[in-house]
């Protein structure tokens, strides 16, 4: 929404393991990638955020990363669902409050926010868009059953 102020990107990454000892049955995993937190917008009167931070071979590491390979199986890749959360202007400045007082020189405790004027608390908006069931191209594909980071994990 244009309101909002404050955004969080997520992946799923959706796979499913097989045992070669017990090829019938396969087990369903799920990697949650946290691409980005408290992102803000530049302006409050901005229109659009930008995320371009991220690069394909960002993927490829995470991925090779958090499977242990260790684990003799065979692995076959199903979806990835991108997540992405927005907070009102309230939330970010209660994060900014937050994030002021910790660090070496913080004083240990978070004072106290709020932005009623009858008690304590916050309100605000906040919206969540998923756009599921997203799948890898071919090149994609052949980087997570051949790449240098992947390669080790016996994607099919």
């Amino acid at each position: 929404p244009s309101s909002a102020a404050i955004f969080d990107l997520r992946m799923l990454i959706r796979y499913r393991e097989i045992d070669p000892a017990a090829p019938e049955g396969s087990v369903a995993k799920t990697l949650e990638w946290v691409i980005k937190k408290d992102l803000e917008k530049p302006t409050d009167n901005a229109e659009s955020i930008r995320f371009d931070e991220l690069k394909g071979e960002d993927f490829f590491r995470f991925v090779g990363a958090n499977i242990d390979a260790s684990i003799n199986r065979q692995r076959v890749f199903e979806s990835i669902d991108l997540i992405y959360s927005a907070g009102g202007p309230e939330l970010r400045d209660l994060f900014r409050v937050a994030r002021a007082n910790t660090g070496i020189t913080s004083a240990q405790s978070i004072p106290v926010y709020t932005n009623l004027s009858e008690g304590r608390g916050i309100f605000s908006s906040r919206r969540t868009a998923v756009r599921s069931g997203l799948t890898l191209n071919g090149p994609a594909l052949d980087s997570l059953r051949n790449g240098i980071y992947t390669r080790q994990l016996n994607f099919q």
